[in-house]
């Protein structure tokens, strides 16, 4: 019997007293181990039930979330020991890194809900209403907005949809601030 008596709610419960903020730490025998924690699914794997691993790749000491459908690993989440992050990709350049969409619905790598506009602006801010953008400049934390056009001639290429219109047909967005 321990110094403090608690009630587990659940099938694990942990009570740090040592003073100590690492209630559990996993530690690797070699820098050529992997750690990670496990997240299985009730029943077979499927694209829709998979399974969730998180951890230490031992290989770039990358931290990742992954994922095993039985078939493919997916890794939508990634972060290196140089505080990049990637969203969608594995070896990310920048601060954070987002993977390239695709031509299909709803796989765009970044996407705004439109809402409420910031009461105050906060310099670098972007946001989204309605059908239009906003970003908040440093200088004067002023809310600017830009809509670009598109001439009819570039949405309604005069050639087949299945190629890009050719440069002599494009003409360049108007960008409108105010």
């Amino acid at each position: 019997m321990s110094e403090h008596n608690i009630s587990p709610a659940n099938k694990l419960s942990i009570h740090n007293n040592l003073g100590n903020p690492d209630a559990i730490l996993i530690s690797r025998a070699a820098s050529t181990d992997s750690m990670s924690i496990k997240f299985l699914p009730n029943g077979a794997l499927s694209p829709s039930n998979t399974a969730f691993y998180q951890g230490v790749q031992a290989s770039s000491n990358n931290y990742s979330i992954n994922t095993w459908d039985g078939t493919t690993w997916y890794e939508p989440l990634t972060v290196t020991p140089t505080n990049r992050v990637g969203v969608g990709v594995t070896g990310p350049t920048a601060g954070l890194h987002l993977k390239a969409g695709t031509a299909t619905a709803n796989t765009a790598p970044l996407k705004f809900t439109s809402g409420t506009l910031l009461t105050t602006p906060e310099a670098g801010a972007i946001e989204f209403l309605t059908d239009a953008y906003y970003g908040t400049i440093t200088t004067g934390g002023a809310l600017i907005s830009q809509l670009l056009l598109f001439s009819e001639e570039l949405l309604q290429p005069k050639t087949s949809p299945s190629k890009p219109p050719p440069a002599s047909e494009l003409q360049a967005p108007i960008c409108i601030s105010w």
